[in-house]
């Protein structure tokens, strides 16, 4: 706040003990100490006084991620069965994000079932003449040539049945490799992410690896950034970033890491990240603010007491109740709207009282 204070010059008994001579003399010394004012009035002076001068300021943020990434069908020649997430969901990894089959599968399985069926089909009638022969064989054995009649018809028999057996064993393992390949393949998250968007597919449509399914970004990549014309937010200070709805406003601690200078851009980028990472939901209009200290023991006025003569700067003093015309050179503006002041590189000095009004 401003130190004012209130003098009043009592003319009117200076007047009374010199009389109108002396007041004449008086009032000419007066102009020739260059005065701008009589001692009749009262101002509201402002006492200067050497301080730090800390200059705030505040940035419009947005929520960026430094980390992004597309999502493509894992394997060739693939149908798209599913797109399991929406935009701006946060996944985290692992968590499926679409689910395909594999288009040839079906057919395959069809195929290995109907060769199985098939093989089962002709060894049942296979082995049913083979079981008729052995049981003929059996009936005519007793004799010598009945005896190797039997045994004949026994070698046939099991060598057919184990050949059979080979084969169906073989059929079997290819039917379970197909319905494996059938199965469903999946698409997962590689991360804890966001996602940007997710590409328009019909149920069905066949893809390969060179398709994207979505865009994501790595929650941990999260950033803040903003365009700024003031030098206020520089490289590693500490901010405060002030986001939600405006009857709940809520802060976190961030700092800058970036700014035009670092990145050799034209306008005045500023990035900033926040000490603990947050959902992108619950940073509504992000704002960030920071204060930096520009100058220790500077001495500073108030902003409405500088006038300009001809451009240049210029205060009234107060001294011994009479105005006095003073130059200045002004520096940087700084306090809030409501209490703007200026900083005073010279023409003043600690104790002199500025007049205001």
């Amino acid at each position: 706040m401003w130190s004012a204070k209130r003098v009043t010059a009592a003319a009117a008994a200076l007047l009374l003990l010199t009389g109108c001579a002396a007041q004449t003399e008086q009032a000419g010394q007066t102009i020739l100490a260059g005065a701008v004012a009589d001692k009749v009035k009262s101002y509201e002076t402002y006492e200067v006084q050497p301080a730090d001068v800390v200059k705030s300021g505040s940035l419009t943020l947005n929520v960026v991620y430094t980390q992004q990434q597309q999502l493509y069908a894992p394997e060739d020649g693939l149908e798209l069965k599913e797109i399991l997430v929406e935009r701006k969901e946060q996944v985290a990894a692992g968590e499926p994000i679409a689910t395909f089959s594999r288009s040839s599968s079906q057919a395959d399985v069809a195929e290995a079932e109907l060769n199985l069926a098939r093989a089962l089909e002709a060894r049942q009638a296979q082995m049913d003449a083979l079981q008729e022969a052995l049981d003929a064989a059996s009936a005519g054995a007793g004799s010598s040539d009945g005896n190797i009649r039997l045994e004949l018809a026994q070698i046939n028999y099991d060598r057919a049945a184990y050949t059979w057996q080979q084969q169906i064993n073989g059929l079997v393992q290819m039917l379970e490799t197909a319905k494996a390949a059938f199965e469903t393949v999946t698409l997962c998250a590689p991360y804890d992410c966001i996602v940007d968007s997710v590409s328009y597919l019909y149920d069905e449509q066949k893809v390969d690896t060179s398709t994207v399914i979505a865009e994501i970004s790595r929650l941990s990549s999260m950033a803040l950034t903003g365009e700024t014309s003031t030098n206020n937010f520089q490289y590693g200070n500490r901010i405060e970033v002030e986001y939600g709805k405006k009857d709940s406003r809520k802060t976190a601690p961030g700092r800058v890491v970036s700014t035009s200078t670092l990145l050799g851009q034209d306008a005045q980028k500023v990035w900033v990240v926040l000490d603990e990472p947050m959902p992108a939901d619950e940073l509504v209009k992000p704002t960030a603010k920071t204060e930096i200290q520009q100058l220790r023991g500077a001495l500073t006025i108030p902003r409405a007491a500088v006038e300009s003569d001809n451009g240049a700067a210029y205060v009234q003093i107060l001294v011994d109740g009479v105005a006095h015309k003073r130059y200045i050179i002004r520096g940087i503006n700084v306090g809030t709207a409501s209490e703007s002041q200026v900083v005073v590189l010279s023409g003043l000095e600690a104790g002199q009282l500025v007049i205001i009004n």
